[in-house]
């Protein structure tokens, strides 16, 4: 089914169907079924309802909703709203300046590039910002969360969670649980704003430190923080901590 180049509404009932708005701002809504919906040229409102459906906004600022299903959603070119829905969702942001929801299920989110919005919602998510200044909020379940390059927040939410800035000084918030914080060579200076003594722990395992005495011995009290230097461009500070409340249980090596 087809749109005829200006603002079309397509609707589909039951079965496997596919969808292509064409030129235009066009509204794109399919029922039961594995469907496929393209948008095409404009701004494009899609809803694939229940099945495993595939969404393709291409350009224009879109909203694309995958409804029931595990579903696969790609924003592309403009700035775009996903929503997953129900089910193991892939959100792919593509270029402009995004916000992906994951809602329920264990959901994929890539933000790639712009300044994206990244939300897991519920379920045990992973998120990856991409290029770009964006923010990244776990929410509920243990997520898994890469800030990529450019400088991010990263917020865990509820959930035992891994957070890594990745390129860029990003800023690293845990939430409840207890959280781990990954750091790799060249990934700038981040800031873990609520490392939790006997909770959270530091991630360094991507430098080949022979102990956690070794890490201690590269922390150093900077008035309020204390400041880690790993080597390789990368540092970490620990907002409002002493460096006497650090023993090597608060590293993984």
């Amino acid at each position: 089914m087809a749109g005829l180049g200006g603002r079309d509404i397509l609707l589909s009932r039951a079965g496997d169907d596919r969808l292509f708005g064409g030129a235009g701002d066009d509204v794109l809504v399919a029922s039961f079924g594995d469907d496929l919906l393209f948008g095409g040229i404009g701004d494009d409102w899609m809803s694939g309802g229940d099945g495993n459906d595939l969404l393709r906004g291409w350009t224009g600022n879109d909203l694309l909703l995958g409804g029931a299903g595990d579903d696969a959603l790609n924003g592309e070119i403009g700035n775009d709203t996903l929503g997953g829905g129900e089910g193991n969702d892939l959100l792919r942001g593509g270029v402009g300046g995004d916000s992906l929801l994951g809602e329920a299920g264990d959901d994929r989110l890539l933000g790639e590039d712009g300044r994206d919005t990244l939300l897991g919602g519920e379920g045990n998510d992973r998120l990856n910002g991409g290029r770009g200044d964006d923010r990244l909020l776990g929410e509920a379940g243990n997520d898994s969360m890469s800030g990529g390059a450019g400088m991010d927040l990263l917020l865990g939410g509820f959930g035992q969670d891994t957070l890594s800035g990745d390129l860029g000084n990003d800023r690293l918030i845990g939430g409840r649980g207890a959280d781990i914080f990954q750091f790799r060579a060249g990934g700038g200076t981040d800031l873990i704003v609520d490392f939790g003594v006997g909770a959270d722990r530091i991630d360094v395992t991507a430098y080949g430190f022979a102990s956690a005495d070794d890490v201690l011995a590269r922390a150093e009290q900077n008035g309020s923080e204390v400041l880690i230097s790993f080597g390789g461009g990368s540092r970490v500070a620990l907002a409002d901590h002493l460096l006497a409340d650090l023993t090597v249980d608060h590293f993984l090596i």
